[in-house]
């Protein structure tokens, strides 16, 4: 196989958001988080387990409002250093009930009524309630807590839970980014002595990055629509899948070209990769990873933005769903069931994005013909139709007839969309062939 076509091959491989084995890539994520932390000089973290975007917007505030609560330390104080046996577990099940009524459904209480989290997701807080409960009973089995706890003083919980970032003057995203940089520079130093082959290999690198790129703002759009506060707590997180495309690249290279490339690679780097196999997203506070899981889908177009035409897009562990077309999240029966689209329901859609999605699962050429599109003009080559739409640029289209007969003897209609500046039907299809209206004049048609 040509190492173009190899390239080729691996490309979409590549770009794997979605998880396999949630019990093997808990194992990879506790030992790369440790290893992480370890090489920072610093003691291993308790891993905290979300199971959605949905979660990790709400459960470590959820988590960290508890060690707030009234009903704390009967919990703490009495289950933190006990051995864990039945009885441990019969006390935190009596603790956890204190401390869910005392402190827990408030907190979820406001949660819900200062952003949009409530309002679409409401479904989803039976297993927030449940991954809350299990994930505290985890914590408090590790004996990490009261290390957390200290660096926490109840006082200032609120102010200055996000300030407890694993490396206080950058992000866990800036991070990456500097790590990135270095293994980029390797990468670019290898391909000075493969000339030929990193020629073939850049036009790919170019569309891995833009995946990439494509599937972070999709993943952006979705927690911005969930409201500032729940957005302003995840931009601590960093997206590892989507956060690590240059290691991809160099996988990519070390594949296909020199499989003794990047001997100097960081340790650091590699436990990140390891990470970013084994989780969505994290965030790193001092002595506490927050870990998204993996969806079990995570569809995406070519450009990297979420997207299937059959279904959801995005589907988590708890029941989290997501419905894209093109990166634009739509509701399930916009995808499921399109035929329920209506002329009326396009027409009076005010976002001008979701009004093209609309038209788009309806039918460009068949909205042409149900919303009574106006006709432009008509010659031999075919009708160019033109259909105003408020608050973005017209639809225009040219039905072309098939010169070749249908079975039964009958010529098709074609719809071809053009720009909305085109006047004529003949300027239309000449340009649909790349052609200046007066350069195209064929002698045959197919």
């Amino acid at each position: 196989m040509a190492l173009a076509e190899s390239f080729e091959k691996d490309l979409r491989s590549r770009v794997e958001f979605s998880g396999g084995n949630r019990t093997g890539q808990r194992a990879i994520a506790e030992a790369a988080a440790s290893r992480i932390y370890d090489l920072l000089g610093r003691p291993a973290p308790a891993l905290i387990w979300c199971q959605s975007l949905y979660q990790m917007a709400t459960l470590p505030s959820l988590l960290i409002g508890l060690f707030f609560s009234d009903a704390w330390q009967i919990v703490s104080c009495a289950l933190s250093d006990r051995y864990v046996d039945e009885a441990w577990e019969r006390d935190f099940d009596e603790g956890w009930s204190e401390l869910w009524a005392h402190g827990g459904q408030q907190l979820l209480r406001g949660m819900k009524g200062s952003s949009r989290v409530g309002q679409q997701y409401w479904q989803l807080e039976p297993t927030l309630f449940q991954q809350c409960r299990q994930e505290l009973a985890n914590w408090l089995k590790s004996g990490k807590v009261h290390a957390f706890e200290q660096t926490l003083p109840k006082e200032t919980i609120y102010r200055k839970f996000w300030a407890l970032q694993l490396w206080h003057l950058n992000s866990v995203q800036d991070r990456l980014r500097i790590l990135s940089a270095r293994l980029s520079e390797q990468l670019f130093e290898e391909g000075r002595f493969f000339e030929g082959q990193f020629q073939q290999f850049l036009p790919y690198q170019e569309r891995l990055m833009d995946l990439y790129a494509g599937a972070s703002t999709s993943m952006g759009a979705i927690i911005n629509r969930m409201g500032a506060e729940p957005a302003n707590q995840l931009k601590h997180c960093a997206w590892l899948p989507m956060s690590l495309p240059v290691e991809a690249l160099c996988q990519i290279w070390m594949d296909r070209v020199h499989a003794q490339a990047f001997k100097d690679c960081a340790a650091e780097i590699i436990a990140w990769n390891r990470l970013a196999q084994s989780t969505l997203g994290v965030i790193c506070l001092e002595h506490v990873v927050f870990a998204c899981e993996k969806p079990s889908v995570f569809s995406v177009d070519e450009g990297g933005r979420l997207h299937n035409a059959l279904g959801p897009s995005l589907v988590f562990a708890d029941g989290f769903v997501e419905h894209s077309w093109h990166g634009v999240s739509v509701e399930a029966r916009i995808i499921e069931q399109p035929e329920s689209i209506t002329i009326d329901e396009i027409d009076s859609m005010q976002n001008a994005e979701l009004r093209r999605v609309l038209i788009e699962r309806y039918g460009q050429a068949r909205y042409l013909q149900d919303s009574g599109a106006q006709e432009m003009q008509k010659d031999d080559f075919g009708t160019l139709y033109k259909k105003e739409i408020p608050g973005d640029e017209p639809l225009v289209m040219v039905k072309v007839v098939n010169s070749s007969p249908e079975p039964d003897g009958s010529f098709k209609d074609y719809f071809l969309r053009v720009p909305p500046d085109i006047e004529t039907a003949q300027r239309a299809v000449a340009w649909t062939f790349g052609f200046e209206e007066d350069d195209y004049l064929p002698l045959n048609e197919s």
